[in-house]
């Protein structure tokens, strides 16, 4: 059995106790599964991953100003006052946010949309200074997206928007196609079935469906919306 990477055997053993365990438990599920794994690893990877813990910080992945509803694949866990690690919800958890404090140096916050100063006369922001980012992509087949929506059409499975009916010709076949299972999750090249695999969304909802890590489901994102709307 190919061995993976240590982020993903603790995230492997806090899902297979259900979405929480202690750390005691992720360590006991690693080394019952895998040999030669040192401590000292499995609890750098947790700090490494953990929304809210403050030795976070301290390495690189997390050196970069970001809100942890972005989606990064370094943004898996919450630990609560247990010490219990949790598979992060932003909606459950909280947003958290990495900022900088000084030249160097960054810190760990819940975010507040209130905190951010809206008076352009009190405030100065800046934007455009270039940063490199090199990452991992994985190939979409366009093949698949087209018989995806040869199969369902360009409405939003989940809220059922449609562009065309609303913008017209410039709205016309614009959709996004959302994967029922995580490409990066598999990371190899596999086989695909547009019909069983993939689903037409709207950008606003597919955004929303990566709220959390795994992704909400289809039905479970209408249920907010039906409940939202009672």
């Amino acid at each position: 059995m190919e061995r993976p990477a240590v982020w993903r055997m603790v995230k492997e053993a806090v899902e297979a106790h259900s979405g929480k365990a202690s750390r005691r438990e992720i360590k006991e599920y690693i080394h019952t599964k895998w040999q030669n794994v040192k401590d000292h690893t499995i609890i750098c990877q947790i700090q490494l991953l953990t929304v809210n813990h403050n030795s976070r910080i301290h390495w690189s992945e997390n050196q970069r100003p970001r809100l942890t509803n972005s989606n990064s694949e370094y943004d898996l866990f919450f630990e609560d006052n247990d010490k219990t690690l949790h598979c992060y919800v932003p909606n459950r958890h909280g947003i958290w946010e990495i900022h900088k404090i000084g030249d160097e140096k960054f810190s760990i916050r819940l975010f507040k949309p209130e905190s951010v100063s809206h008076n352009d006369e009190e405030a100065e922001f800046h934007e455009g200074t270039p940063y490199q980012i090199i990452q991992t992509q994985y190939e979409r087949n366009p093949n698949a997206r087209a018989a995806c929506l040869k199969h369902y059409g360009h409405s939003c499975c989940v809220c059922n928007f449609n562009f065309t009916s609303y913008y017209g010709k410039i709205g016309e076949y614009f959709i996004h196609v959302h994967h029922l299972n995580k490409i990066s999750d598999i990371k190899k090249h596999h086989s695909i079935d547009p019909i069983k695999d993939l689903r037409p969304v709207c950008p606003n909802c597919h955004a929303m469906l990566h709220t959390s890590n795994p992704p909400l489901s289809i039905e479970d994102l209408q249920t907010i919306i039906i409940e939202r709307a009672q």
